[in-house]
């Protein structure tokens, strides 16, 4: 599997503007290709405020530092995070992979956004009757639970669900 570098830039198409403020973009390098992803951001930076060292790309002269900052930080642990998950499962990791990540919404840790999300748009070789047994299943632990993180999935978290449906919902080993 090939590893996409990831590096912070200030104005990558070095166009010269009225304001002087430019936006922030993360370039992803895969294969010595590279693509841009712009992170949303308060207010643009001046290269002035630019410093562009890890953790502190904007100085603390910008007013809106602290925030950038974190956004970046949150940003390239998106990726970074896929980079991880990918390389275990050996699988190649594709820019549209990376982009879609990226253009997520909400919490990354939540196991309920993520059903959903793979609800709303599943692989194009899952049955239909496959779907309805997920979107039942994401019902019924919400009923069991009101958020629900990956890191809380464990055996316990199985063991009762399990007991829920069974003695709760009263539902057969079947179903």
């Amino acid at each position: 599997m090939d590893i996409p570098h990831i590096t912070v830039i200030l104005n990558w198409r070095n166009h010269k503007n009225a304001s002087g403020c430019y936006s922030i973009h993360l370039r992803i390098t895969i294969n010595r290709t590279s693509k841009y992803f712009k992170i949303e951001i308060p207010k643009k930076v001046t290269p002035q405020q630019w410093s562009g060292a890890d953790d502190a790309w904007v100085k603390n002269s910008h007013p809106f530092s602290y925030e950038i900052n974190n956004k970046i930080q949150e940003k390239k642990m998106v990726i970074h995070d896929l980079i991880k998950r990918y390389y275990n499962l050996n699988k190649p990791l594709t820019f549209p992979v990376i982009f879609r990540q990226l253009k997520k919404r909400g919490d990354a840790n939540s196991f309920f956004k993520y059903m959903e999300d793979y609800i709303s748009d599943p692989p194009e070789n899952l049955h239909e009757n496959t779907l309805k047994k997920y979107q039942t299943c994401l019902r019924h632990l919400r009923q069991l639970r009101d958020e629900l993180c990956f890191n809380e999935i464990d055996q316990l978290l199985v063991q009762d669900f399990y007991k829920y449906l069974q003695v709760k919902l009263k539902l057969g080993g079947p179903t």
